[in-house]
């Protein structure tokens, strides 16, 4: 099948278009688990008054274990939320991966030098520099910070009440933790901006057996 350039720019745009808003969408429900690192800290802060009042109509329940297992929950739910906004990360990157290509052979067919700032967005956004500078450096402090905020509110709390059960959270919390960035670093150690798909298998891909998934 031979295509003019015209016709092949069209077809492009249409797919890059497509691809963008998915990939947008994507990266706008990363920063929604915002909210819910939000929630968890909010529910650790109101958890000590909450599990005395469990105790109290309980009476064959210990306060302090109520305590512990509500703070060992949120931090379950805290490593859940994460994971997943890792593999959102993952998604959004697979994407910018492929954007890049299109934008190339669409600067290409727009005759566009290799200085021109036309369709770069995502060509940006692949590059070495900034995922190392700019978006794995903010994630990790970002993510140190959410952990180190909602370890110590808890950890706090369970300090002067139990501290065997303060100890024992701080242990599982460090356990989450490492488990949590090592993941973080697997994930972006295959996004250093280096193994760019292929711009000829994309294009071919596009144009003998339609749209990428």
């Amino acid at each position: 099948m031979s295509l003019d350039s015209k016709q092949e720019l069209d077809i492009l745009y249409k797919e890059y278009t497509r691809l963008s808003n998915i990939a947008m969408e994507h990266y706008k429900m990363i920063y929604e688990d915002i909210k819910l690192f939000g929630a968890i800290g909010a529910a650790a802060i109101l958890w000590k008054p909450l599990s005395d009042f469990i105790a109290s109509s309980q009476k064959t329940i210990d306060s302090d274990s109520i305590l512990l297992i509500g703070f060992v929950g949120l931090e379950i739910l805290l490593g859940i939320i994460s994971c997943l906004n890792l593999l959102k990360q993952a998604n959004v990157w697979h994407f910018v991966r492929h954007l890049k290509a299109y934008e190339i052979r669409i600067n290409q067919l727009l005759s566009e030098t290799e200085s021109s700032q036309l369709f770069h967005f995502y060509h940006d956004l692949e590059s070495s520099k900034y995922i190392n500078a700019n978006y794995r450096t903010g994630f990790m402090f970002f993510g140190l910070y959410v952990q180190f905020a909602l370890t110590f509110i808890p950890f706090t709390i369970l300090f002067f009440v139990n501290l065997i059960y303060a100890l024992i959270f701080l242990a599982f919390a460090a356990i989450n933790t490492i488990i949590l960035f090592t993941a973080g670093k697997r994930v972006f150690r295959y996004y250093p901006g280096k193994n760019l798909v292929g711009i000829k298998y994309v294009i071919t891909h596009l144009l003998r057996e339609g749209p990428i998934d």
